[in-house]
This record gives structure tokens, C-alpha cells and sequence, in this order.
């Protein structure tokens, strides 16, 4: 009710603005009525034209427009997109075990000497690495292993610590890759 009573001098205001708009409305001729009834219907349909129906039938056009030209780009994508599986299958080929594992050691390199191999069960490669350098370890996660045809089957990775302090940038971890198609 406290809200209510709040509002109560706007409402008072409100009709007695109101009352004063009916009486002059009543004291207007039949023709003045008319009038401005016409005058009010044509003023709301001019908004409702230039707020609502000019701007969507403005962004119709727009789409017939550009749709062809969007389809034309999906399908040159679809198509870079059918080539990129095509080459990637391509690129996934049968090496035997030790072909994989001399092909691993030297992509091993390009990250220097932070990672090792270790005696693993068999299809099984496991990695160490000691303070690599986190955009290379990713670069080398997210192409590499594919390529050899190796599949990432555990990973366990850090920050490296040197002299007890969290070194940003390096990463020390714990990769096991099984041979087989990647998934």
C-alpha cells in the first residue's frame, strides 16, 4: 500500500489531465474529432511504418542480396574443408614400429633436449618433458602425433618449477601416445 500512496499525486495529476483533455475533446465539432482521429491514426501507422516494417523489409532486401554470395562462400569452404581431410588422411600413413619411433625422435628434437622417451608396454610411447616451452610443447601435440600416426592417450602437464618458483611459459609433464589411428 506504501507504494501505492507514493504514486498517488502522480495518479491525481494524471487525471486531472486527463479530465481536461476529455472536456476539450467534448468541446471540439464532429468534423474536429474527425479530424484529429485521422491525423492520430495516420501519426501511429508513421511510427509503426518507420520503427517496425521499413527496417525488416529493409533487411529482407539486404539478405536476398548477400545470400548468394554467403552460399558461394560456404561452398568454396565445404570444399577447403573436404581437401584439408583428404590431405590429412594422406598424410597418416602405416610406418612400421621402427620407422615411428625414429620419425618421434627427430620431432622430439625441434622441442630440444627437455624430452625423453621411456620403456613403455607395447603400441605404447611415453614422454617426459622438463621445462619445454609451453607454445611449442602445443604446436608439437596438436600435429605432430597425428602425422606419425600416434594418438595421444595421456596427458599430465605443469608449469615447470626451477628453484621452487613456478616458471610461466614452461611446462613439465607426462605424455603417453598409443600407436593406431588417431581418433
Amino acid at each position: 500500500m506504501s507504494k501505492f500512496t507514493a504514486l498517488q499525486p502522480v495518479l491525481l495529476t494524471v487525471q486531472g489531465k486527463l479530465a481536461i483533455a476529455r472536456q476539450y475533446w467534448q468541446a471540439l465539432s464532429r468534423r474536429d474529432q474527425l479530424a484529429l482521429s485521422v491525423l492520430g491514426a495516420l501519426l501511429a501507422l508513421m511510427f509503426l511504418w518507420l520503427l517496425l516494417v521499413r527496417p525488416a523489409v529493409r533487411d529482407l532486401a539486404l539478405a536476398k542480396q548477400e545470400l548468394p554470395r554467403l552460399q558461394y562462400e560456404m561452398a568454396q569452404l565445404q570444399t577447403v574443408l573436404a581437401q584439408i581431410q583428404i590431405l590429412d588422411k594422406a598424410l597418416v600413413t602405416s610406418v612400421d614400429a621402427q620407422g615411428q619411433d625414429k620419425a618421434l625422435q627427430r620431432s622430439l628434437q625441434t622441442l630440444g633436449a627437455q624430452c625423453q622417451t621411456e620403456e613403455s608396454p607395447a603400441g605404447q610411447r611415453v614422454l617426459i618433458c622438463q621445462a619445454v616451452a609451453a607454445s611449442a610443447l602445443m604446436d608439437w601435440l596438436l600435429q605432430t602425433p597425428r602425422v606419425l600416426g600416434f594418438a595421444v592417450q595421456e596427458l599430465s602437464l605443469s608449469r615447470s618449477v626451477v628453484d621452487s618458483r613456478e616458471r610461466a611459459g614452461l611446462l613439465d609433464g607426462r605424455i603417453v601416445l598409443r600407436t593406431g589411428e588417431p581418433s
